[in-house]
C-alpha cells in the first residue's frame, strides 16, 4: 500500500504542476480554452446522430454517467514539503538547478532538479538548435528562452526526489517545456530531457526528419543521471515519464523500459498506457492555424 501510495502522490503532483503551467503548444488561461483531463482508463463517447423532427413533439434527451472509483484523500501521501499547499502554479519550496549532461553515443541532456542556491536564471537562444543558416540571418533576432532555473547549482541536500523523464514533441527540442521543468524542481522532481534530434527542429528546417530511437535516447537520458553526479539525489525506482505530443507517444511507449510508475501526456499522440496510474492534459479548443491567418 505505501508503494501505491509514493505512486499515487507522483502522478497527482506532475498532473497538477502541469496542468497549472501554460506552454506554447499546451494549455492557455482563457476560459474558452479550459483544460481536460482524461485518465487512461476513462470511457470512449460516441455522439448520438440526430434526425430533424417533423412533429413539435419535445425532443427526449438520455444522460448515462459512469461514476470513477472514488480515491479517499487520505491514501494520497505527498511529499512533507508540499503536504499544506494546494495551488502548485507558483514556485515551489525550493529553487531550481540546472545542468547539461551527455549520455551515451554524444547524446545531449537537460537535467533540472531542487536547489537551495538562488542565482541568475538560464537563458536559452532558440539558435541553439537551429541550422547554421537560419542562425546566420537572423542573429540577434532569434527569441530567447529565459528560465528561473540557476545553471550549476549545487543540488538540495535534504533528501532523494522523484526523477521524471520528459519527452519534447516533434520539431522542438530539450528546453522546450523548461517552465514546466524548472516548476517541477523546485516541487521536488528531478526532470531529466534528452533532445530527439532525429525530429527535433533543425531536422525539421532542414527537411531531414528521419525515424529515430526516441525510447532508448529516453533510458540513454535516465541512466546518464542514475551513475552521474546527480545520483545520490534521486530517490530509487520512483520514476514517471512525460511528454508532450509527439513526446507523449514516445514517453508512453518508454513506460516499460524506463520502469516509470505513473505516465503524464499533455497534448498527447498515440496510446495511452494501460498498465500504469496515467493522466491526459490537452485543449478542449485546440485547433491548427493556418499560415495565412498569422
Amino acid at each position: 500500500m505505501r508503494a501505491v501510495r509514493r505512486v499515487l502522490g507522483v502522478v497527482v503532483v506532475v498532473s497538477m504542476i502541469l496542468g497549472a503551467c501554460a506552454d506554447d503548444d499546451g494549455a492557455t488561461t482563457e476560459a474558452t480554452d479550459a483544460a481536460t483531463a482524461t485518465s487512461a482508463a476513462a470511457p470512449d463517447t460516441t455522439a448520438a446522430s440526430t434526425t430533424p423532427a417533423t412533429t413539435a413533439e419535445p425532443m427526449t434527451t438520455t444522460t448515462t454517467t459512469t461514476s470513477a472509483p472514488e480515491i479517499a484523500v487520505e491514501e494520497i501521501v505527498l511529499p512533507a514539503e508540499i503536504t499544506d499547499a494546494v495551488n502548485f502554479a507558483p514556485m515551489g519550496p525550493y529553487g531550481s538547478g540546472v545542468v547539461t549532461i551527455e549520455a551515451a553515443d554524444g547524446l545531449v541532456v537537460e537535467v533540472w532538479y531542487p536547489t537551495t542556491d538562488t542565482g541568475e536564471g538560464e537563458t536559452y537562444s532558440l539558435g541553439e538548435w537551429s541550422p547554421q543558416l537560419v542562425v546566420s540571418i537572423l542573429g540577434d533576432r532569434l527569441p530567447e528562452q529565459l528560465t528561473l532555473a540557476v545553471r550549476d547549482a549545487a543540488p538540495a541536500d535534504d533528501g532523494r526526489f522523484p526523477l521524471a523523464v520528459f519527452s519534447h514533441g516533434f520539431g522542438s527540442f530539450r528546453t522546450q517545456s523548461a517552465e514546466i521543468a524548472t516548476s517541477l524542481a523546485s516541487w521536488g522532481f528531478v526532470v531529466v530531457a534528452p533532445d530527439h534530434e532525429s525530429r527535433g527542429l533543425e531536422a525539421l528546417l532542414l527537411g531531414s526528419v528521419s525515424e529515430g530511437d526516441d525510447v532508448g535516447e529516453l533510458v540513454a537520458a535516465r541512466d546518464a543521471v542514475l551513475v552521474g553526479e546527480l545520483a545520490d539525489i534521486v530517490a530509487d525506482g520512483q520514476v514517471v515519464a512525460f511528454g508532450h505530443s509527439a513526446g507523449g507517444r514516445a514517453s508512453a511507449a518508454a513506460v516499460d523500459e524506463l520502469g516509470a510508475a505513473a505516465w503524464v501526456g499533455y497534448s498527447p499522440g498515440g496510446e495511452v498506457p494501460s498498465d500504469v496510474p496515467a493522466t491526459v492534459i490537452t485543449g478542449g479548443a485546440d485547433a491548427i492555424i493556418d499560415v495565412a491567418d498569422i
